[in-house]
């Protein structure tokens, strides 16, 4: 009888209508009702351990799962639809009900159907960190329902990080969960938000063109496509400044926008509310646009086509940043130049910043526009280099040369404290020229797109060099900020703070009681 209570081995699905249904049936009929709310994509041995636990709160288990465009899967939608999620729980033999629901929040649930008890895990619960604001938000709607929040033991990895990793990674993790708990490493995180830095670089738009291949052109050797959608990101330093204000308290922006269509309203919608910008204006330049076609089904990259003009500024613009910069550097715990080489960065400006940055943390890209031409021995003093490996051999000319000699080389060149050089799959090796390297393997499981990785992890490790965060722990983050980045699409989001903190907690939870 629909939104009669089962004990049969699958369990009912219904929408918001019979769920409300279904859970005023089992109250009426005296049972405690346990409710779960969440993803559930791709289950996995711990998510049933969660449910299964779950159920043992009371005598009935009401699952609401959250819709496809809340997910925080891959690139914000799920593996399988809301309908095939629901099919998949509902096969779960201590599941009553799964509710199809609008509702992203627990919270929202909570407050319709009223459960005795509503359980969830828990990140960083037993390690003196405060909980999170949903956490909070749960807590506030389970005490107006009447209802109990509960947290079972079983381990929830939502990213399956340590089931997909190598045994060298394994290993690396067990060193270092052996050195530092979730409770020390979220200290250190915690302790950027109280920096103000200056960050400068160009701004530079995003844009993703997905097209079907139709096929060859009938009279020319040309590969026709049909358009199907695009979408257009901040990047460039917009990305990087979006980055460091979720991790820091203030972030001061220099960049240009061209004259000519310089964009600007686009760019301060997509800023955070701790940045505050500070444009100059291009004369004869658009704000660049780096425009990328898309394969729709493999999200493979075709070609692209860059709108820029990247001569220098000329004097007056340089005069303007120049001062500008001035006005700012005794008041920054940091000055943070992500150049992509594409005109801003002037000897004069580099001068400035090598002569007065009370700390200094330098990465420059290599990109088509600038190979050849762009590499770190621009800067003769940087405090801290973050660069990938294909740059610092070009900047060094050395080819096939041993990667440790190489960092020791440039450290001393331009007498920096601290070099970190990214590999890509390889992870990384940070050099310090006090406690020597330290070598952190790849941590992302999921790769959908890879520009932008570098930029995240310059970001976070920027200021934790600043900070003076241990090495191996800056590395860590790294590693960690680099895997949330190559999960989602260019830079359609920034590096999230939350993420950051269950993965953190994921990965060292050694007895496998916590979720991530």
């Amino acid at each position: 009888m629909s939104g009669e209570p089962t004990t049969s081995p699958e369990a009912q699905i219904g929408d918001l209508e019979r769920l409300v249904d279904f859970a005023n049936n089992c109250r009426d009929r005296g049972q405690r009702i346990v409710h779960c709310h969440g993803e559930f994509d791709q289950l996995k041995v711990a998510d049933i351990l969660h449910l299964r636990e779950a159920r043992a709160m009371g005598d009935v288990l009401i699952v609401t799962l959250c819709p496809d465009g809340a997910c925080q899967t891959g690139e914000k939608r799920p593996t399988f639809p809301q309908a095939l999620r629901a099919e998949l729980v509902a096969a779960v033999g201590v599941v009553d009900f799964v509710g199809l629901v609008p509702f992203a929040a627990a919270a929202d649930v909570i407050r319709l159907i009223r459960p005795d008890v509503h359980a969830k895990t828990l990140t960083r619960h037993e390690h003196g960190v405060e909980l999170s604001a949903e956490t909070i938000t749960d807590q506030e709607a389970t005490r107006a329902a009447g209802s109990q929040l509960r947290f079972t033991k079983s381990p929830k990895k939502a990213s399956g990080y340590v089931e997909a990793f190598t045994p060298e990674v394994n290993n690396h993790l067990s060193d270092f969960r052996s050195r530092y708990s979730t409770g020390e490493i979220i200290e250190h995180l915690e302790s950027l938000r109280e920096m103000e830095v200056a960050l400068v670089g160009e701004t530079i738009l995003d844009e993703y063109v997905y097209c079907d291949a139709l096929g060859k052109s009938g009279k020319e050797p040309v590969l026709a496509m049909r358009h199907i959608c695009q979408e257009r990101h901040a990047g460039g330093v917009l990305a990087i400044a979006n980055h460091l204000a979720n991790f820091c308290g203030k972030v001061t922006l220099f960049t240009y926008l061209g004259a000519n269509d310089s964009q600007e309203d686009f760019v301060r919608q997509h800023l955070g509310p701790k940045i505050k910008p500070i444009f100059i204006y291009k004369e004869n330049s658009p704000t660049i646009l780096k425009r990328r076609f898309l394969d729709n089904y493999s999200r493979s990259k075709l070609f692209a086509v860059y709108d820029l003009n990247d001569d220098a500024l000329s004097e007056a613009e340089e005069s303007e940043l120049h001062q500008a910069l001035s006005r700012n550097l005794e008041s920054t715990d940091a000055v943070i130049v992500s150049d992509f080489g594409h005109g801003l960065m002037t000897d004069r400006l580099v001068s400035l910043l090598c002569n007065e940055a009370p700390y200094l943390a330098v990465n420059t890209q290599l990109n088509a526009a600038n190979i050849g031409y762009h590499t770190i021995s621009k800067y003769p003093r940087a405090d801290y280099i973050s660069i990938h490996e294909g740059e610092l051999r070009l900047d060094s000319r050395c080819r096939r040369g041993e990667l440790r000699g190489l960092m020791s080389n440039l450290c001393e060149r331009l007498t920096a404290k601290m070099v970190m050089v990214t590999r890509g799959k390889n992870g990384s090796l940070l050099y310090d020229a006090e406690s020597g390297f330290h070598q952190s393997p790849a941590l992302a499981t999921k790769i959908v797109d890879r520009i932008g990785a570098g930029d995240a992890v310059f970001s976070l490790t920027s200021l934790c060099a600043a900070r003076g965060v241990p090495p191996d722990v800056l590395n860590f983050l790294g590693n960690l900020a680099g895997a949330q980045a190559v999960s989602i699409v260019g830079n359609r989001e920034a590096v999230d703070h939350r993420r950051m903190a269950h993965a953190i907690d994921t990965l060292l939870n050694t007895s496998h009681t916590r979720a991530a």
